[in-house]
């Protein structure tokens, strides 16, 4: 009975304030200013946003083509929040956050200025720029205040660092499962050379091109330098490598091929790097040795 009522309740809200036009066929409805919504899920909370309020969203951004550019999932791993501001661009799902409750799921498509101005301060961005609309799938999980978005993300920090109890076993699992053999490092970095050579080593000094693909263990890429440009720099030079791939590299030569897991440890540690590598992570890295000289 509590959900009907809410159903009748954000349908008049939108009638009202927003002067709908009609239903589209596949659900969507309009605002005055042009912002397309459609209710998913009614979920389970009692109570609206208020000013003041942190949102904990759970949110997948994508092109007009469908094309995922942003998942929170992945690409905040601290949690997403969003601030409640009332005033926000009607243009963008912001301001319509205090019409839902935790638990609720919308899905509304938006002007890409709008959108990336009003979500990331930015220009529309290259990948958007000839869409005439951004496609978000929002899901309010948790009304917070400031302290309890602050619980939250030391929670986060906890649960990450006890994931790398078993991170060891982790790394095994994986090698075993996708490689048929492989070599290892004293130091817990496991690695399977796809082409061997014998050609010219890498040693402290050498002038070293190379071509890399970074990986998650659950097959996420989260960095790409394979371009016609390489990334060249001098074996043995300080802060221009990973740790983990310092190591690795120093047991390949010019032409070869492989696939390399770095612990956590070895890789971005406690620390990860921005909201791309959590803390905590092991790695995957595929490594074409392009020259030595």
């Amino acid at each position: 009975m509590k959900q009907t009522c809410f159903l009748i309740a954000i349908a008049c809200f939108f009638l009202i304030s927003c002067k709908r036009d009609n239903e589209r066929e596949d659900g969507f409805s309009v605002t005055e200013d042009k912002l397309f919504y459609k209710l998913c899920k009614i979920g389970d909370g009692q109570t609206h946003p208020e000013k003041g309020d942190v949102l904990l969203l759970s949110v997948n951004y994508r092109t007009q083509k469908d094309s995922v550019f942003f998942d929170s999932k992945h690409n905040a791993w601290m949690g997403y929040f969003v601030a409640v501001n009332p005033a926000a661009d009607r243009r963008c799902f912001k301001s319509y956050l205090t019409d839902m409750n935790e638990g609720d799921s919308m899905v509304f498509l938006m002007q890409p200025d709008a959108f990336f101005k009003e979500l990331f301060d930015s220009e529309t961005p290259y990948f958007s720029k000839k869409d005439s609309i951004v496609k978000a799938e929002v899901k309010l999980v948790a009304i917070m205040d400031s302290s309890d978005m602050d619980l939250y993300k030391q929670g986060r920090m906890v649960e990450l660092k006890e994931n790398t109890i078993n991170e060891a076993a982790q790394i095994l699992n994986y090698a075993k499962s996708q490689w048929k053999d492989f070599d290892s490092i004293p130091e817990a970095i496991l690695f399977r050379k796809n082409r061997t050579t014998n050609d010219s080593a890498i040693t402290e000094g050498k002038q070293v091109s190379l071509r890399y693909t970074g990986y998650f263990l659950d097959g996420r890429m989260f960095d790409n330098a394979r371009s016609v440009k390489t990334f060249d720099f001098t074996y043995g030079s300080q802060q221009q490598l990973l740790p983990g791939l310092q190591m690795a590299l120093g047991v390949m030569r010019k032409g070869e091929i492989a696939k390399i897991i770095l612990p956590s440890q070895l890789a971005y540690g406690e620390l990860g790097s921005g909201n791309i590598v959590p803390p905590y992570s092991p790695l995957l890295y595929e490594i074409e040795i392009v020259d030595v000289k």
